[in-house]
């Protein structure tokens, strides 16, 4: 009996077992030490039981053979399906093939495999265990990642070129070996198109052969294997099609060629990541000069044009204007091209005070890089700041030379390590764009900032993994614009609270329940909001004007002050920042109307706040940068000028100190009304002078529909001084870059008094200064490439300053050269006497143009536009009298004209015919002092008849008739 029982114990327990031996709901976990990197992201396949075998507790049977996709669908909750297909659809019977049937290949059940594709950053194991609560799944499991363990057999590979594991390009080449149907455009010096490491590499454009004809009319001839917009020399700029490089101390481009696209797996030399990505070579530097990039923008062109899909730019430079962020525009946004610019190498001394961004890199849409040795540590020369994309090895880099190989170190070398691994990208997703393709790279790149701590945020999101690239579908929230509402007509002053607005935009895979907070550890600032919630974003989705976030700019902020900020995204499984920089207390504004772009500022410059081509645009005239320089000149003698413009070797003057910060007038006359004060207390021996600065900008020309191609600069000198100013001469030197800054020219047009340089390059823009107010012209010009003037040594005294001030009209330079000069000028008028607390007005029209009739018809527009400005400024009317009479002295015969005035103020007397058509203008918005003043009259130039002259004072008019004998 005992073992009986027993025995129907143990059968009790068994039949339990046997009932219960399938769970009601299983769970999944990935293997030990699989990660990510192991599997294909958002895939996974789903194998369903078959109908016979399957026991139903929860849903019913499946009626029909599709149904097995609707179960999928119908258990999977935590992220959005966008597909599910079977793998292996099953075939019908084919009698001719009896082998192959249908009932034996339908005994392992291949038929009833899915594979499953989702969107979003959900974890695969909640995705797979979402799927196994169906009974009707028989198995769910992501599509692993499996390695060849592939290496190229190029002989330098495993033994120099160590940056190529640290980038884990080799884990990549198991996914895809090279791109051979990707173009790198290469902007840069040449490159060497018969180097066995790169001719079977170098694109050759089919449709232009060597024939001399543009048989794909593009506007070359024979660029059958790259072009050269620059040739020999940078003094002589011809475009022809030989972009090889001539010796070796011109070959950076054949090093970064190498490192873009250096043949792959062809036992000879080093390896690249694009492998045979095919690299179309754009020679923008001369032959005689591999270190100076001419035409680098029109070489960003030539290449989008012409077939690259990414181009790469291993150069760069603090002159960042309107044409080159135009030309980038052109190429991203029109041509879907990916533009890889060099961050830069100007902290040689490995600071951590932030250097001053370089262009192309800078500009937004561009992929910046940065410089790492191979611990992943900032390359003591590299640049970094919040406008920095990625990171990229580039220490002592091996790569093609000019007829051999060399080491080079420098930003210039991890840029082409970026596009190649962009290229790679390209071939593996060819159906992603090229902004995609941009955004991938950077947010899969890895983490960096724990082993740079002093540059945290500034080396971009990390350091390129390619295989990272390859293998991960990131999000990548980032902000586009910045938008700030202040109260200091956009420059941000201190004590000021600003509201700051940020367009947002997702490029790659959706978010959910996104929070944006925005920090900084500056002193300067205070962030008052610091977060807001987003919510959901779909791929490609923009959230415009998101925020505002309020920030305080605290008093006392020094002017022109960089603030750090930290952008942070938060979602759901998704965490991310992005540096910003924000510059607050400007002391100037930016502004562009119509074809003209320029800058106004707080101490009377025009382009540039500062030298050298910074805190400004200079003036660009339909997207063409022209100007390097734009400075105010103020003097009486050759011991005496105020100014800040260019000295010597310890660089520019800056006499002229801030009083009145520069800020936009809103609902005036000018499309931009700008206006700042400033005086000349930063000079040792002063003039003790007070300049109202005014800058204006209009959108048409006064009496037609033409747009205007002009912005007038007017500056108001005050004598504050207690004993009066003679001799005064006000100015403005330009220093004018017109195309090829060494091929141009100037010289005057003394009918509409305007001063003006054009390049030796007849496609080449105008561009011109014009004396606007009263006062004996002047128009003096000068060059490094001229001897025996007062630029000859490149240094500017006091004594030559003034020089340039008091020598009337000059002849112009570079007319006669073949090539032309590098040249610049000041205009301006004088001499002038100034009481104390009076004041003159000298204003000038800056002009661009295509040629020279259209420059001198914008000067006769600027000049009717500033007259209506005038005669409509408010006046005061004044009870006292105003007298003008006339009189012809006895000896001479000379006319004269004399006027009194109650008060200190301007007058302006013009010249009319009888029947009321302005012949001249006798003086116009000078200030004069209160009492007698005597001018002479020159009727010589006018036909001979009786005139009404007109004299305007605070509103009050007299009018007396004169008469012209001659």
């Amino acid at each position: 009996m005992y073992k009986f029982l027993l025995f129907l114990l143990l059968l009790f327990c068994l039949s339990g077992f046997s009932q219960n031996k399938q769970p009601k709901y299983r769970k999944f976990t990935l293997p030990e030490n699989i990660t990510q990197k192991d599997y294909i992201p958002n895939l996974i396949l789903v194998k369903i039981r078959n109908r016979e075998e399957t026991v139903y507790s929860t849903k019913s049977k499946p009626k029909t053979e599709s149904e097995p996709a609707a179960r999928i669908r119908l258990f999977v909750k935590s992220v959005k399906l966008k597909t599910v297909k079977q793998k292996f659809p099953q075939k019908p019977f084919n009698e001719k093939y009896p082998s192959v049937s249908r009932e034996k290949t339908n005994t392992i059940g291949l038929d009833r495999i899915y594979e499953v594709r989702y969107e979003g950053n959900g974890k695969i194991e909640d995705v797979i265990n979402d799927l196994l609560k169906d009974e009707a799944v028989e198995y769910a499991e992501p599509s692993y990642l499996y390695h060849q363990f592939y290496q190229p057999n190029d002989p330098d590979f495993q033994n120099i070129q160590s940056y190529l594991m640290q980038v884990r390009a080799i884990q990549a080449w198991d996914l895809i070996k090279s791109a051979p149907n990707v173009v790198i455009g290469i902007v840069d010096s040449g490159s060497d198109l018969d180097h066995p490491d790169l001719a079977p590499n170098i694109y050759v454009n089919t449709k232009d052969p060597v024939n001399g004809i543009d048989d794909d009319n593009n506007g070359y001839v024979d660029d059958y294997r790259g072009i050269d917009l620059v040739g020999t020399s940078g003094n002589n700029i011809m475009v022809d099609n030989d972009p090889n490089v001539k010796n070796d101390t011109t070959d950076h481009g054949v090093h970064v060629s190498g490192l873009a696209s250096a043949v792959s797996d062809n036992g000879v030399g080093v390896a690249s990541i694009a492998g045979k990505a095919k690299l179309l070579i754009v020679k923008v530097a001369a032959d005689d000069d591999g270190s100076t990039i001419y035409q680098g923008y029109d070489g960003i062109k030539y290449a989008a044009d012409n077939g690259a899909q990414i181009i790469n730019c291993s150069w760069g430079g603090e002159s960042g204007g309107n044409y080159g962020k135009d030309i980038i525009n052109y190429v991203t946004r029109v041509k879907d091209c990916l533009v890889v610019a060099a961050a830069g190498n100007s902290d040689f001394a490995g600071s951590t005070s932030t250097p001053k961004p370089d262009f192309p890199a800078a500009y937004p849409g561009v992929i910046c890089v940065a410089n790492v040795d191979a611990t992943d540590a900032k390359s003591r020369s590299s640049n970094f700041g919040s406008y920095v994309s990625i990171a990229a090895p580039g220490v002592n880099i091996f790569s093609t030379g000019y007829n051999g190989y060399k080491f080079l170190s420098g930003t210039s070398m991890s840029t082409p390590i970026v596009s190649s691994a962009a290229a790679l990208l390209k071939a593996y997703f060819p159906q992603l764009s090229m902004k995609e393709i941009g955004e991938r790279l950077i947010a899969t790149s890895d983490d960096i900032d724990a082993k740079n701590p002093l540059y945290a945020g500034l080396l971009g999101k990390g350091r390129l993994n390619v295989y990272r690239a390859l293998t991960e579908l990131p999000v990548s929230v980032r902000s586009e614009k910045i938008t700030i509402n202040d109260k200091g007509g956009g420059s941000i002053p201190s004590g000021d609270t600003v509201d700051v607005y940020f367009d947002l935009r997702n490029t790659l895979a959706p978010a959910q329940n996104v929070e944006v907070s925005l920090s900084t550890s500056s002193p300067n600032v205070a962030v008052l909001t610091t977060s807001k919630k987003a919510g959901n974003f779909n791929t490609g989705e923009i959230k415009t004007q998101f925020g505002p976030f309020k920030v305080y700019v605290k008093p006392l902020t020094p002017d022109n002050t960089d603030i750090l900020f930290r952008l942070n995204f938060k979602g759901d499984n998704y965490s991310d920042y992005q540096a910003i920089t924000i510059t607050v207390a400007l002391d100037y504004l930016n502004h562009r109307v119509n074809h003209i772009a320029t800058t106004m500022t707080s101490n009377g410059r025009v382009g540039y706040s500062s030298p050298s081509e910074t805190n400004g645009v200079g003036f660009n005239y339909k997207s063409k940068q022209l100007l390097y320089e734009g400075s105010l000149m103020i003097g009486n003698s050759s011991t005496r000028v105020s100014s800040n413009t260019r000295s010597d070797d310890s660089g520019p003057d800056d006499h002229f100190k801030k009083q009145e910060r520069a800020s936009q007038k809103i609902n005036t006359i000018g499309d931009f009304d700008g206006r700042s004060a400033f005086d000349d207390s930063g000079n040792p021996n002063p003039l003790n002078v007070f300049v109202k600065y005014r800058q204006l900008a209009f959108v048409r020309n006064i009496r037609s529909s033409d747009t205007a191609k002009y912005i007038i600069a007017e500056y108001k000198v005050l004598n504050r001084s207690n004993a009066v100013l003679n001799n005064i001469y006000v100015g403005l030197f330009t220093d004018w870059d017109i195309d090829a800054a060494s091929n141009n020219v100037t010289d005057f047009d003394p009918i509409t008094k305007t001063a003006y340089a054009y390049s030796k390059n007849p496609k080449a823009p105008y561009a011109g200064v014009k004396l606007l107010t009263e006062g004996s012209p002047l128009y003096f010009p000068i060059s490094s490439g001229v001897a025996n003037n007062p630029y000859s040594d490149e240094k500017l005294t006091v004594q030559e300053k003034f020089q340039m001030l008091s020598g009337g009209v000059m002849g112009g330079l570079g007319v006669n050269s073949k090539t032309g000069l590098d040249i610049m000028y000041v205009t301006g008028a004088g001499p002038f006497n100034i009481a104390p607390d009076d004041s003159i007005r000298v204003s000038f029209a800056l002009i661009g143009g295509d040629n020279l009739p259209d420059l001198q018809a914008s000067a006769q527009n600027a000049q009717e536009r500033y007259d209506i400005i005038l005669a409509a400024e408010p006046v005061v009317i004044v009870a006292d009298s105003v007298q003008l009479w006339s009189y012809q002295e006895q000896n001479s015969g000379a006319a004269k004209l004399r006027f009194s005035i109650p008060e200190r103020d301007e007058v302006s007397i013009t010249l009319y015919s009888l029947s009321g058509q302005r012949v001249k203008t006798i003086t116009k918005g000078r200030n004069y002092s209160k009492g007698l003043h005597e001018l002479d009259l020159n009727l010589d130039d006018t036909v001979p008849g009786i005139y009404l002259c007109r004299l305007r004072y605070k509103g009050v008019v007299k009018a007396i008739k004169i008469g012209s004998f001659r």
